[in-house]
């Protein structure tokens, strides 16, 4: 039974036992990205990170709400973030964020599909809407770090979503 170090408004520490040894772990929450396009061009967005102390370049994505389901949390994401209703989303895969010590999954979704709505007069967010090409030198010059748009980028520009 793992033992509660800390609980803060997102994620707690525990402390696990294996093998006779104690391993701090990040009990976090599951998070949804989606790899979007409209109109022929990939949906980002550049923001605000108080824990980094700078923006960043990422994939439309949140925390998934309890009780909500992956599919609807990352349709309200990228609504809320880029002001863009997905119509259809395909699950591409989840994967834990930091398996060596978090609990917490991302669960990557793809939309070509989408109507151009509102963003949410909340989110401090500026929204990018680049062309493969870009995408493809916004990584090789290391101006994407996030693994999330790293991992769906790359599927995206690898062709993988040709087959949805």
């Amino acid at each position: 039974m793992p033992t509660e170090v800390f609980k803060g408004n997102y994620l707690k520490v525990v402390l696990k036992r294996y093998n006779e040894k104690y391993y701090e772990a990040v009990d976090a929450p599951d998070a949804a990205a989606i790899v979007s396009v409209y109109d022929g061009k990939i949906i980002l967005v550049d923001q605000y990170r108080p824990v980094l102390n700078r923006r960043t370049i990422e994939l439309p994505a949140g925390l998934i709400e309890d009780g909500e389901e992956p599919e609807k949390a990352v349709i309200r994401e990228l609504e809320e973030e880029a002001g863009y209703l997905a119509k259809n989303v395909f699950h591409l895969l989840t994967y834990y964020h930091a398996p060596g010590y978090s609990t917490g999954r991302t669960y990557l979704f793809y939309s070509n599909h989408l109507i151009k709505t509102k963003q949410s007069e909340r989110e401090k967010i500026e929204v990018l809407t680049v062309s493969q090409e870009e995408v493809l030198n916004l990584i090789k010059e290391g101006k994407i770090e996030d693994p999330n748009a790293l991992i769906g980028l790359n599927m995206f520009l690898a062709g993988f979503m040709k087959a949805l």
